[in-house]
């Protein structure tokens, strides 16, 4: 019975399907449970993610040096200014 709901859902509307049984399944709780811990560190696992990259290509040689003092450079001036936007921000 639930099937046929759902097959009929899913002419209607896919997209709500999808999310409706996203929510079934709880994965929306999940995903706002992870989005809430990582509140506040996405840019810094951004740009140390770039880091670790620019030093596995630079190793590999898959990038000149001027490449990866670049992608250093702009990887640290990423946290820094994230870093000045957070200090300088309105208080809670």
């Amino acid at each position: 019975m639930v099937w046929l709901a759902l097959k009929a859902m899913w002419k209607e509307n896919k997209v709500k399907t999808i999310v409706y049984i996203m929510e079934l399944i709880g994965v929306t709780t999940m995903f706002s449970k992870i989005k809430a811990a990582i509140s506040g560190y996405k840019t810094y696992i951004v740009a140390v993610t770039g880091l670790v990259t620019a030093v596995v290509s630079w190793s590999q040689d898959a990038i000149t040096t001027t490449q990866f003092v670049e992608a250093v450079f702009a990887a640290i001036t990423t946290m820094t200014i994230k870093a000045a936007i957070v200090k300088s921000g309105p208080t809670k």
